[in-house]
């Protein structure tokens, strides 16, 4: 693409409307439609299930062996009924970040409602946790203290999980944000906003000692009860895309600006890089203006010597312009150089604690789609030729000659018919979203996991214009009239025919809705505190003891090619003893 066809899209952007109407759909299309390598040809559909089971069938050859799911646990799982073992399948990345960190405990524990009375069992842990503090640099990772500070606004290039005693944002509105990266946050006790004290306070020396970097922030800030707290892991697209590129969305209109780095405090590749996602189409070709047609020949004059004779000659016709050329259709989605698809948004897990105060908003959003690409303009139809003069009479003794014909302009040429646009592209798939919040809190609670908007439609190609017609000429003059006698005058000639207009292209279709309708699942926690959970239950599997007299269970990953004729054993995680 080159520079002229971006400003024009950019320019045109400005008066496009991103409003989009999400539709929500079954849940059984939460398995990512795949193709596995060996039936490509018969695209079957993957579907995946997690289910628990006990580690009752032993371990043979080295290999766990369990029984595939029954027709009650599908149908339980592919109607989200089964919540925990769906979020047990977005926690998979995380938990095996939790445990190469070193966590005591079965990182599966957190998904558990009353997984603070489950930790009970590692206090030393918890209590030999030290305070961090992390800038607006940090871009991913494992996050593990006591008392953790986090900016206003933190933005993520790669999974996160972040397990502390206390969560401080310095800020009263905070963002954790990534682009289609999981994102688990867990607070043992407290998550808020904050904001700074209009002077600092003074601070007991000993708990400076103890915790300089809680005491710090305590020094300069204090919570904000009303405070805003959002965690988004939409997917990258349309909009994402212009942004990076210096185009701001306000409103319902995308705005032309000079370029504002999009990532905060002034840092660096904020965005994913390198992304495609959200890029809109190539435009058609557009072409200028076509050739002219050549002009009448010369007029001859009438001569006395040569030839002998005295008439000027009638000049020829001149040509018509080249016709316009048709514009060049902008290429379709799934083209070379199409528009791609808004990014699958991340998953997102978060445990609110008791006694937290203010609002919190999840967003697991599907990428809007690239805009398809423009269709190109026709090309304006060559001029037509300019007819020149008849050639004039000449007097030879008493004869007197005539002039001759003007010559015939030519026509213009006709104008080229515009190209079509290209459709806008599929929207990203929602992603999946388990919050726990303490019981009464759930109105300060909002979550969308919706599906990515399809991407807007490329405009028509407009048609050229027709050329200009060529001019027409005078005919020639007769010779000078001698004894009485007259010559006549040639035709002179009209200007050209006009070309014919041509049809505007066909504007492209809207993009579809991403595939998959992100999966909400809300998890209210009774009042009055949790179960008192056997001692074992948050042990990781290597620091089972024998004495804890308990069956370890796992979470069992199988998927089938066949519509869930037949089942194949995955993997395997565990999922705690009791």
């Amino acid at each position: 693409m080159n520079k002229n066809q971006l400003n024009r899209m950019l320019m045109t952007f400005a008066a496009f409307a991103l409003n989009f109407n999400l539709v929500l759909v079954s849940l059984a299309g939460f398995a990512e439609a795949q193709t596995k390598p060996e039936l490509q040809s018969a695209t079957p559909q993957r579907l995946d299930v997690v289910v628990l089971r006990p580690a009752a069938d032993g371990v043979s050859a080295g290999k766990r062996t369990f029984p595939p799911p029954t027709k009650d646990e599908v149908e339980r799982f592919r109607t989200g009924k089964e919540t925990k073992a769906r979020a047990v399948l977005d926690f998979r990345g995380l938990r095996q970040m939790l445990l190469n960190a070193g966590v005591p405990f079965e990182p599966n524990v957190l998904l558990e409602k009353n997984w603070r009375d489950h930790l009970r069992n590692h206090n030393g842990f918890l209590e030999g946790l030290s305070s961090k503090q992390i800038d607006g640099s940090f871009k991913g990772g494992t996050i593990i203290a006591d008392t953790l500070i986090l900016p206003s606004e933190l933005v993520l290039t790669q999974d996160t999980v972040i397990f502390a005693n206390d969560i401080f944002f310095e800020g009263t509105e905070a963002t954790i944000r990534s682009y289609g990266k999981a994102i688990g946050v867990f607070p043992l006790n407290e998550i808020a906003a904050s904001r700074l004290r209009s002077r600092p306070v003074a601070i007991d020396p000993n708990v400076m000692a103890e915790d300089p970097i809680k005491a710090r922030f305590l020094s300069d800030f204090e919570k904000f009860p009303a405070g805003k707290i959002s965690i988004s892991s939409r997917g990258f697209g349309y909009d994402d895309w212009l942004k990076s590129r210096g185009v701001v969305i306000s409103g319902s209109r995308a705005d032309e600006l000079p370029y504002v780095n999009p990532c905060p405090n002034g840092a660096t590749g904020c965005l994913p890089e390198p992304t495609q996602h959200g890029s809109p189409g190539v435009s058609g070709d557009s072409y200028g203006v076509s050739n002219r047609g050549a002009d009448s020949p010369d007029p001859v004059d009438g001569s006395c010597i040569l030839a002998g004779n005295p008439n000027g000659q009638s000049t020829g016709t001149a040509n018509p312009g080249q016709a316009g050329r048709d514009a060049g259709n902008a290429p379709q989605p799934g083209q070379s150089g199409g528009p791609t698809p808004g990014g699958n948004a991340g998953a997102i897990m978060c445990s609110i604690p008791d006694g937290s105060s203010g609002q919190f908003f999840f967003d697991a959003t599907g990428g809007i789609g690239g805009h398809g690409g423009y269709g190109g303009n026709g090309g304006t139809g060559g001029p037509g030729g300019d007819a020149k003069r008849g050639g004039d009479g000449v007097t030879c003794g008493r004869t007197v000659g005539s002039g001759g014909n003007a010559g015939t302009a030519g026509q213009a040429g006709d104008a080229g018919a515009g190209g079509n646009g290209g459709n806008g592209a599929k929207g990203g798939n929602g992603g999946n979203i388990t919050v726990d919040y303490p019981a009464g809190f759930g109105s300060n609670v909002s979550l969308i996991a919706a599906k990515g908007p399809g991407g807007p439609a490329g405009p028509r190609g407009e048609a050229g214009y027709p050329g200009t017609p060529g001019s027409g000429a005078r005919g020639g003059n007769p010779g000078p009239t001698v004894g009485g006698v007259f010559g006549n005058y040639g035709n002179a000639s009209n200007e050209g025919g006009h070309g014919d207009f041509k049809s505007p292209g066909t504007p492209g279709s809207i993009g579809s809705l991403g595939d998959i309708e992100g999966v909400v699942n809300r998890v209210e926690r009774p009042g009055g505190g949790g179960e008192n959970p056997p001692p074992c239950v948050s042990l990781r599997e290597n620091m089972l003891q024998v004495t804890c007299n308990c069956t370890p269970h796992y979470w069992v990953d199988y998927v089938s090619w066949d519509g869930g004729e037949t089942w194949e054993y995955q993997y395997s995680v565990y999922a705690g003893c009791w």
